[in-house]
């Protein structure tokens, strides 16, 4: 009653059926990476084990299905369901609440409404934020809680699976967060983790396998079980690196589908080698399923798109249509402003607590962080020059570098001069010297982080060249 007329309402929107043929491009831009009607089948599959009443099944149905397509067939997706099934959507009207990413969606207790997620962020230590640039700080803000929710099922049923994302939206961060408390935590598994680059080689996965493997010789020949525990989780990272060799082929590539479809591969002696108890995890970079995003909600909009889409086409090219429909997929779209402000205000309030005075106000701050942040992002693109590819890291390497200053007022001195900029008598009359010398190192490491990236022949923006330009906020505020 449900499973069949959803899955035909699929893909008669991307146009799978006979008598509604979309051209290929038009089927490109809808799906995040581009699968077969199989592939798409799997995904809603995958989310519906264990469900144990029609609420969850509900649930899990739009998640499948909604987790490799772009916003707009995400939200009709879930007005499709939610018609069939009379699941109430949390806020009045049929748009629900806007304020959150469509998928960012949960059960209420009662089990009758789709709720959406809320920030659960617990503030950090300063330990905590200075090993944030490693990847090793994750705070629970909605963004993550929806896109772990897309992929725990699989991590848990052994599922292979891809995620897929632009630069810098947390995918490496949230898989390394997960697999650490479900598979590792546990003791029931290991990670054998590959960076790819553009020299990795299907020799360079094998060993990895080998590694945590031992040997074992049977009828069907050799065969590799994990050293420890049940399963051996595959991970590899940034597999879109990978050049292709002189027939046009991805060895990695065809290495992970090899083992993926058939459980094993050959070895260099042409030996036949099963791989028991392996599950195999791809993160690559690809467009963001939020191309246009209303109001301050979303970061780049179409003026981002120029940077994920040469990253995608690449990404598409490699990957063959039957590796992706033996995997689940799922994208991972760039942060919202109010998701990268609550995780920065966190971060701030961490490192103001080492002031004598805390007059800072760490909420404005982090909001003039992120407004400057998409400013230089929509106006600076990689279509312009390779090297301007701004993400999230960017923002947290500012405020990690805040945390390496010493903001007391023999240190200011230095920091002003250093700046060179007019404008700065402007700030220097507060009292409060430890909040200014905050502000003037703040001002320091966005100088340092985005406009010494910047070409000599590139026109500055004047809130690179004015410091007091760079808080789209009152100082008095801040």
């Amino acid at each position: 009653e449900l499973l069949i007329p959803s899955i035909e309402f699929v893909a008669n929107s991307l146009g799978f059926v006979t008598g509604n043929a979309q051209s290929s491009s038009q089927i490109n831009s809808t799906f995040i990476l581009p699968t077969t009607l199989t592939g798409l089948v799997r995904n809603a599959l995958s989310h519906l084990v264990g469900c144990q009443n029609k609420s969850q099944y509900s649930l899990g149905l739009i998640r499948g299905l909604g987790a490799n397509v772009n916003e707009q067939l995400q939200n009709e997706i879930i007005q499709f369901i939610s018609k069939k099934t009379g699941l109430q959507l949390q806020g009045s009207g049929e748009k629900g609440v806007k304020s959150h990413a469509p998928l960012s969606l949960t059960l209420s207790p009662d089990n009758k409404r789709l709720i959406s997620f809320e920030d659960n962020c617990r503030q950090p230590d300063v330990e905590g934020v200075l090993q944030a640039e490693n990847g090793e700080l994750l705070l629970n803000t909605s963004e993550a809680q929806t896109i772990q929710s897309l992929f725990i099922p699989w991590i848990e049923n052994g599922n292979h699976f891809l995620l897929v994302g632009p630069e810098g939206s947390g995918k490496h961060m949230l898989l390394r967060e997960t697999l650490n408390k479900l598979v590792t935590g546990g003791g029931g598994a290991e990670i054998a983790e590959v960076n790819c680059s553009t020299q990795t080689s299907a020799n360079t996965l094998a060993d990895a396998i080998k590694q945590h493997s031992i040997v074992l010789s049977s009828a069907k020949g050799r065969i590799l079980r994990p050293r420890r525990g049940q399963r051996l989780v595959l991970f590899l990272s940034d597999l879109h690196l990978p050049r292709a060799d002189k027939y046009d082929t991805v060895e990695p590539v065809a290495f992970a589908q090899q083992l993926v479809t058939y459980g094993g591969f050959f070895d260099t002696d042409l030996e036949w080698t099963i791989v028991e108890g392996v599950q195999v995890i791809v993160t690559i970079v690809g467009k963001d399923s939020g191309s246009v995003n209303e109001g301050n909600d979303g970061i780049g909009g179409n003026d981002n798109q120029s940077s994920s889409s040469s990253s995608s086409q690449s990404s598409d090219s490699l990957l063959s249509p039957r590796f992706v429909a033996n995997v689940r997929v799922a994208s991972v779209p760039h942060p919202r402003q109010s998701s990268l402000t609550t995780v920065y205000t966190n971060m701030i309030e961490a490192i103001t607590k080492q002031l004598r005075h805390r007059q800072i106000n760490s909420s404005q701050l982090s909001q003039a962080m992120v407004e400057l942040y998409t400013r230089i992002q929509k106006q600076f693109t990689i279509a312009q020059h390779t090297h301007y590819c701004f993400t999230p890291r960017d923002l947290t390497r500012w405020v990690v570098g805040l945390g390496r200053y010493d903001t007391e007022t023999s240190g200011l001195s230095s920091i002003v001069q250093d700046l060179k900029l007019g404008g700065i008598e402007g700030i220097t009359s507060t009292d409060d010297q430890d909040s200014l010398g905050l502000i003037l190192a703040w001002i320091h490491e966005a100088l340092r982080i985005f406009r010494d990236r910047l070409d000599n022949k590139t026109p500055l923006p004047s809130s690179m060249n004015d410091p007091i330009s760079l808080f789209p906020l009152p100082y008095a505020e801040i």
